[in-house]
């Protein structure tokens, strides 16, 4: 197994993934949102691959510069294959993930989950993450909010 930096070309065997977090994405959806991230240097996308060549993970990441405090890396997104949960692949992509959040000066890592996700909170606590507040969300709607 390797886990590597994402291409455009990984969209295609990233939707099975997302489509387990429960985010049904059509793949002319999500190649475009992939090739976004992929251009901008604030964010890195990596992906865990199998010997036969199956994606099994996913992770995200994105450096964020807030005005009020230092800089932060938010891990945006991160999913393993319900085949090989619970034999070490979410921690390598955080282990990545953090090394990468060093690297770019983030004083902190940050993540939301779901509240559902009983699961996923258990992972990241084990981790050394504490919950440190709520999360909001307002959907809007309209052109100018389209994905592509």
């Amino acid at each position: 197994m390797r886990i590597r930096l994402s291409t455009p070309e990984d969209a295609t065997r990233l939707v099975p993934l997302l489509d387990q977090l429960g985010y049904s994405n059509p793949v002319a959806a999500l190649t475009p949102r992939l090739e976004r991230l992929l251009s901008h240097p604030e964010y890195a996308v990596w992906v865990a691959e199998g010997d036969d060549g199956t994606m099994l993970g996913l992770a995200v990441g994105h450096m964020v510069f807030p005005i009020e405090d230092q800089p932060a890396a938010y891990l945006t997104a991160l999913v393993v294959d319900v085949t090989v949960q619970g034999a070490g692949l979410g921690r390598r992509l955080v282990d990545v993930f953090e090394s990468w959040a060093s690297g770019n000066a983030a004083a902190r890592t940050v993540l939301t989950s779901a509240t559902h996700r009983t699961a996923a909170h258990a992972f990241y606590s084990h981790l050394g993450y504490e919950q440190t507040g709520q999360r909001f969300s307002k959907r809007l709607i309209g052109p100018s909010n389209s994905c592509s």
